[in-house]
């Protein structure tokens, strides 16, 4: 008898690099391929750039899709960054070149060595559709090459016999957008003759994008047509002829793709007649630098990836308006205009009014603003303070640039300036100054215009104006200031070191915004204010009281004289006063909607004041203090929704409150000893928790929107059946800690059970944890309810 011995088959269990295979000829002829094969498909990989997917592709083999795909997108989402970083259409190409094949842009500029001098000169080819002709050669022979492109300025006569078009002619895309611009006189064969050009149309905008808002005006009307091309494919590529009509003069294009690509955007009509053109977060990154739009009013190119500032100036020379903020131009390859220096400020229109140039350069501002002398208004406000102006070795002491004396806005936000120089100060026809969130300091600050209106100087060192007797103030906002000076006595917010309220007799002052700051002092009488609405003392270190006077944290009259306007007044404080509010401060503040006074537990001590005289009340917070007496009823209050009088040492009953608009009742960790019942049907919240309750749980069972009870750590000693199975908005119910029997336990759970019928529900959450504990069916009910997906905490 013989036996058969099977047949090893080495590489049928492969796994990455054979590593079951002694033999890797034989294992790839058992997989049926040659091994001659596989040393040409590596050879090819190695010599001509094909790659593992190529070979995968040609051979049938199945792609891992799922990792491919993920690769894959995480690649596209690189491609921008790539496009950014690598030498470009959009960027300088470094080096000596050699071209094999053709060279492909709109322009194309470049340096070269004039061969007498060895001098270093710039030269430009331009592929515009009429352009200048133009030669690199030194001397121009007959028979120098002759490039196609830019401007054409002769002063006498032309004569070639070798004129050369280096660009495919096009056809005529939208007729009524492609009109002759320009009348050419030219003498051929001894004749003159005259024929029309076109010049400048289109108007080509490069970027990256995938969909676009774009806006255009023109002067008189006519027809605007657009082309967006995609540049990888042709297929992709829209045309919108006509916007509005024949008779258009001011239109907007809405375009929607899913494919983000290297895009043209192509504007077809007379450059001489476009007066506006607004293309913003399309990562433009090439201006059309050769075509001059005579009467551009306003440009507005912001959120691209222009790099380098053109000039303006020649091109737009009738701008007044110019919005180019969140353009890297600092990243030019003309290092000479890599800063806002005087070189980039000559290429500002001179008739610019409004200037937005924030997040475009970096580092100090060493160019003369006060060359634009009908700048208006200027914004260098910036969306990241890591990307803003600062100090470098040009400025150390980074300062806010000065401008002309006809800016009536002046707005630096968030970048890294140190420094304002008093003539921005002293700007006469100044309306509005921003300087939030710099590193200014500065103890002595004062605005000097009779025009000012707004004032923001948050976020920085800065002592609040002495404005009294401004009679065109409208607000002040200085939130967040001093963060990083916390020491010093010269701090004062309101008040003069002296005790003068500065803003005195300001009678359109209507907002004083000093959120979270460092300011301290007074409160003063807010005198001749009879517009302000809005006080903001939140989180700051005020005290209250006035000078030589610390027997109350607000007096009676310090809201006389802004009693009917006021409707807002936040005051939080570590520092005030431990002292009482007059009960009369607020009698005639009949419009307040929303009032707000903590001292943290540290200060602020007697009775509520007075609320009876504000029937606009909506917002009330008076928590964390050491108010004493009683809780009022709220009754001359029919729009209050919010009341939080926590934390204070209010002692006695809760006193029956009627509202159909309260919302939230907080009363909880003070003295109160009893609470019978309110009629509150609107009632959502009620913090009742860490009183001195001694009685049985009141009927709260009228309370039907009610969500959120908290009733622990007091001393509740019954219970009557049925209070809590009617209230089927329930969510969470705390009674722990508190003096209730196995009897009542027990009769709360079968209430509880109830409820559940009424509106089955999960994730309601009820501690009963501190109380004699449920027994018999109270136990059952537990388990039940918890099956439900209930949190029973006992």
């Amino acid at each position: 008898m013989s036996s058969i011995k099977p047949e090893i088959k080495f590489g049928l269990n492969v796994n990455r690099s054979f590593t079951d295979i002694s033999d890797r000829k034989k294992s790839l002829e058992n997989l049926g391929l040659s091994f001659d094969d596989l040393e040409i498909i590596r050879g090819s990989s190695e010599t001509n750039g094909i790659s593992r997917n190529d070979v995968r592709t040609i051979s049938g083999l199945d792609i891992p899709i799922q990792r491919y795909i993920v690769r894959l997108r995480s690649d596209v989402s690189k491609y921008r960054g790539i496009l950014e970083d690598l030498a470009g259409i959009d960027q300088r190409l470094k080096g000596n070149l050699e071209i094999n094949g053709s060279l492909a842009a709109s322009a194309i500029k470049y340096s070269y060595i004039e061969n007498d001098t060895n001098d270093v000169k710039k030269a430009d080819i331009s592929t515009s559709r009429v352009s200048s002709w133009s030669s690199t050669e030194s001397p121009v022979l007959p028979e120098s090459a002759i490039f196609y492109g830019g401007d054409l300025d002769v002063g006498g006569k032309i004569t070639t016999t070798n004129l050369n078009f280096t660009n495919d002619i096009t056809p005529v895309f939208f007729k009524d957008s492609e009109i002759p611009t320009h009348k050419i006189q030219a003498e051929v064969n001894g004749s003159t003759i005259y024929f029309y050009a076109m010049k400048g149309i289109p108007i080509i905008f490069k970027g990256f994008f995938r969909s676009m808002d774009a806006e255009f005006s023109l002067d008189t009307k006519g027809a605007i047509s657009i082309r967006v091309v995609d540049v990888e494919d042709s297929r992709y590529t829209a045309k919108y002829e006509n916007l509005g009509g024949r008779d258009a003069d001011r239109e907007s294009l809405t375009y929607r793709s899913n494919r983000p690509a290297l895009k043209d955007v192509e504007i077809y009509h007379d450059p001489s007649n476009i007066t506006r053109i607004k293309l913003n977060r399309l990562g433009i990154f090439e201006y059309p630098s050769k075509v001059i739009l005579p009467k551009m009013d306003r440009l507005i190119l912001d959120k691209n990836n222009i790099k380098s500032f053109p000039d303006l100036a020649k091109l737009t020379p009738t701008l007044t308006y110019l919005d180019m903020s969140e353009n890297p131009l600092f990243s030019s390859d003309d290092d000479s205009i890599r800063k806002l220096n005087d070189i980039v400020v000559a290429r500002i229109p001179p008739n610019i009014e409004t200037l937005i140039f924030g997040n475009t350069y970096r580092g100090s501002i060493t160019g003369d603003l006060t060359n634009l002398q009908n700048l208006k208004s200027l914004n260098l406000d910036s969306n990241s303070k890591n990307l803003g102006f600062g100090r470098d070795l040009d400025d150390p002491n980074a300062t806010c640039p000065e401008v002309s004396d006809m800016v009536t806005s002046y707005s630096v936000q968030r970048n890294k300036f140190r420094t304002i120089p008093n003539s921005v100060k002293e700007l006469p026809e100044l309306v509005s100054i921003n300087l939030y969130n710099n590193n200014i300091t500065d103890r002595s600050f004062k605005i000097d215009s009779e025009n000012i209106r707004s004032i923001n100087i948050g976020r920085n060192a800065i002592n609040t104006p002495n404005m009294s007797g401004s009679d065109t103030l409208e607000s002040l906002s200085a939130r967040y200031s001093y963060n990083r000076a916390r020491s010093g006595d010269d701090i004062n917010g309101l008040v003069t070191d002296s005790g003068v309220y500065k803003f005195n007799n300001c009678s359109k002052l209507n907002s004083i915004n000093l959120y979270r700051s460092f300011y301290r002092g007074y409160i003063p009488k807010f005198s001749g204010n009879s517009s302000l609405s809005r006080i903001d003392l939140y989180y700051t270190q005020l005290s209250g009281g006035r000078i030589g006077d610390d027997s109350r944290v607000l007096f009676s009259d310090t809201f006389d004289d802004c009693a009917d306007s006021l409707t807002f007044f936040r005051l939080a404080s570590y520092y005030l006063l431990n002292a009482p509010i007059d009960p009369d401060v607020f009698r005639d503040a009949k419009n307040i909607s929303y009032l707000y006074i903590k001292s943290f537990n540290r200060g602020v001590t007697g009775p509520i004041p007075d609320l009876s005289g504000m029937p606009n009340l909506v917002s009330f917070y008076m928590h964390q203090n050491k108010l004493t007496g009683t809780v009022p009823r709220f009754s001359n209050n029919p729009r209050i929704r919010t009341v939080y009088l926590s934390e204070n040492n209010l002692d006695g009953a809760v006193p029956f409150i009627e509202s159909s608009t309260l919302t939230t009742l907080s009363l909880h960790t003070n003295k109160l000893t009893s609470f019978t019942k309110i009629n509150v049907p609107s009632l959502i919240n009620l913090y009742l928790h860490n009183n001195n309750f001694n009685a049985e749980i009141p009927d709260i069972s009228n309370l039907s929107s009610l969500r959120t009870c908290r009733l622990n750590d007091n001393s509740f000693n019954g219970y009557k059946s049925g209070i809590f199975s009617s209230l089927t908005n329930l969510r969470s119910l705390d009674l722990s800690n508190n003096s209730l029997t196995e009897s009542d336990i027990n009769s709360i759970m079968r209430d509880m059970l109830e409820n559940y019928k009424k509106s089955p529900r999960g994730r309601v959450t009820i501690n009963i944890r501190g109380n004699s504990v449920a027994t018999g069916a109270g136990v059952d009910i537990i388990f039940t309810l918890r099956s439900y997906g209930w949190i029973i905490r006992n």
